[in-house]
């Protein structure tokens, strides 16, 4: 029996021995034969369960982890800089440990984890240009780590069944934590500082499966809401990401500096009002929802887009307003998205004051001036009325469309077009006010000009000609006895559209009464008179003594 014993003792001797395996020392200043001068040098002597000790210093390479180690460095101190010339630390084995270093300078990725069960902590990572880190595989735990300084702090793309807790991150462009098509993940007391998280994916369940507890952006709580319905989203949030759900309300919230300040998908008959989004990458992110109010949404400072919809229908956009003082689009429709109404949106200092791609919008009553372009659209079934677009390079701007209707606009004051479309078919032009524009005030470009419908428009002092065009089968008066003002037309005949390619056969020697918001000067003075003269005549007749 006692030798049953000491064999058993002997067996687990070895087997902890192995499992403990050897340690092996760096050290930058080394000059034993018993330590290492680089981390990679170490790692390739090492076998299976060693321990890579790295003592304090700057070690300019890139390090590829390639077998089950521990890797443990002496803290900040512990300097690991890839020197852009790549990812500075790539693990590409199962059950990593690596902890107590600084990661810098990864011309992607500072840390890429591809492998399953690796525990990563006790991390400074920064100044890498793609991610600080990057998690791939599954059942990883990042812990008590500062990622600052990437494009992206923390990327978990196409993955599962990872966490990560108690770690910071700051000042990421992006986002702080990038979930994209991710599923189970767990977060937990992680804290944000001029960045925030996000949250996206092909499929419900990459936004509804999350556990997301105790995380919060510039000291204010991130609430995560999955499956919620009938609720109201409590005020005071340092981010609202809401997901799979009916009936919810975002109101009264001020998120700043979030990377995305609103998250929305996946959801329903929700409403968003009075709302501030303020310094964000984009303002809010809003996928596969419907049936949804947008209104009294303030947009301040963006990077990249403000409202982003993409895979949306049947949604309202009413009384927003976005102020810039860079940026990309405050309202971005994409063009898998459909019918949606856009109302009383104002906004000034984009490269476009709105892009709509989404089949069946209707713009109205919306201001958008001092843009590059004012109104970008790329989808067809679009409506256009009331609008006021001025002091824009071009005013309303779209390539490749059929069947858009702009009516009763206000276009004027463009450094450019006032009106431009690339391939356009089956376009109505009408009762617009179109003036004082320095290129031409519509100028009709490339193939695919054909059957569009130009009538009862005001033309004034546009730089160019009125209208320039590339078709000839377009029409520019409505075929029965009215065309268009031209304040050109010297009032005999017809009007020869710029280019010989048309005809106004009917212009108007009076301007047209539109319902646009904002006339051009001094014309309609005009038609008041004329119309006064009109009166008088027939008052004179029937009151001749």
């Amino acid at each position: 029996m006692p030798i049953v014993i000491l064999l058993a003792c002997v067996v687990i001797a070895f087997a902890i021995g192995a499992v403990s395996g050897a340690d092996h020392i760096v050290d930058d200043d080394a000059g034993s034969w018993r330590t290492h001068s680089t981390i990679q040098d170490a790692i390739n002597d090492s076998a299976e369960f060693d321990t890579v000790h790295v003592y304090a210093g700057t070690y300019q390479e890139n390090v590829i982890v390639n077998q089950t180690i521990d890797l443990i460095g002496n803290g900040t101190d512990t300097i690991i800089n890839g020197s852009f010339a790549g990812d500075t630390v790539y693990i590409d084995s199962d059950r990593v440990n690596m902890s107590y270093f600084h990661v810098t300078g990864g011309s992607s990725r500072g840390i890429y984890m591809d492998g399953d069960y690796l525990w990563v902590h006790n991390l400074t990572v920064n100044d890498s240009v793609s991610s600080g880190i990057y998690m791939k595989r599954f059942w990883s735990t990042v812990d008590n780590c500062t990622v600052s300084d990437t494009r992206y702090g923390l990327e978990i793309i196409w993955t599962q069944w990872h966490t990560v807790k108690e770690s910071h991150f700051e000042n990421n462009e992006r986002s702080g934590l990038n979930l994209g098509n991710a599923f189970d993940m767990e977060l937990y007391n992680n804290t944000f500082l001029n960045c925030g998280l996000r949250v996206s994916g092909s499929s419900e369940n990459a936004y509804t499966s999350h556990i997301i507890e105790d995380c919060s952006v510039d000291g204010r709580p991130i609430l995560y809401m999955s499956e919620a319905e009938n609720v109201t989203v409590p005020a005071g949030a340092g981010q609202v990401i809401v997901t799979g759900s009916a009936n919810v309300t975002v109101e009264d919230q001020y998120l700043h500096n979030s990377s995305y300040g609103l998250i929305i998908g996946y959801s329903k008959h929700m409403t968003v009002r009075d709302c501030t989004l303020d310094d964000q990458y984009i303002s809010a992110w809003i996928e596969k929802v419907d049936n949804s109010v947008f209104e009294d949404v303030r947009i301040n400072r963006i990077d990249d887009n403000g409202l982003y919809f993409t895979q949306c229908e049947r949604i309202t956009v009413e009384d927003c307003n976005a102020t810039n003082t860079w940026g990309e689009r405050p309202l971005y429709i994409s063009t898998d998205s459909w019918n949606f109404h856009v109302v009383n949106f104002s906004a000034t200092d984009f490269w476009a004051g709105m892009v709509v791609y989404g089949d069946g919008t209707v713009i109205e009553n919306s201001t958008l001036w001092l843009n590059s372009y004012g109104i970008y659209i790329g989808d067809d079934n679009i409506t256009i009325r009331n609008n006021n677009v001025y002091n824009c390079q071009f005013g309303i701007y779209g390539s490749l469309v059929e069947w858009i209707n702009i009516t009763n606009n206000s276009v004027h004051g463009c450094s450019n077009h006032g009106i431009w479309f690339q391939s356009v078919e089956n376009a109505t032009i009408t009762y617009n006010e179109i003036f004082d524009n320095s290129g031409y005030g519509i100028r009709l470009s490339s193939a695919g000009i054909w059957n569009n419908h130009i009538h009862h428009n005001n033309f004034a002092d546009n730089g160019g000609a009125h209208v320039d065009t590339e078709g000839t089968h377009d029409t520019y008066d409505d075929g029965v006895s009215e065309g268009n003002y031209w304040d050109d037309w010297d009032g005999n005949g017809t009007y020869e559209v710029d280019g010989g390619n048309g005809e106004d056969r009917y212009p108007l020697s009076d301007p047209v009464n539109t319902t646009a918001p904002e006339k051009i000067p001094g014309i309609h003075l005009l038609l008041g008179v004329s119309s006064v003269m009109v009166v008088a005549a027939v008052f004179r007749r029937r009151w001749k003594p």
